[in-house]
């Protein structure tokens, strides 16, 4: 993962409060569900897609960074990546 692009958003957006809606506090009940997690995540991961950039398709604002990347750490664990 290159160390370029600090402070680039890399276009990548996230709405924790609509995403908090969305999940609507779930919690799970058992351990299959606990592994499956909550069915209302792919939603997450369908409206606020994480980065996924490499030497084809690198940083869309041209930072040049490559990896993946999340809006926040709310992005990353609500979208149960």
């Amino acid at each position: 993962m290159s160390d370029l692009g600090e402070g680039c958003t890399h276009g990548i957006v996230f709405d924790e409060e609509a995403a908090t809606e969305l999940l609507k506090g779930w919690q799970a009940t058992d351990a299959v569900s606990f592994i499956v997690g909550n069915p209302a995540s792919a939603e997450v991961k369908k409206r606020w897609p994480r980065g996924w950039f490499d030497e084809k398709r690198p940083c869309p604002k041209g930072c040049g960074f490559r990896g993946i990347y999340y809006a926040s750490m709310a992005h990353y664990r609500m979208g149960d990546w």
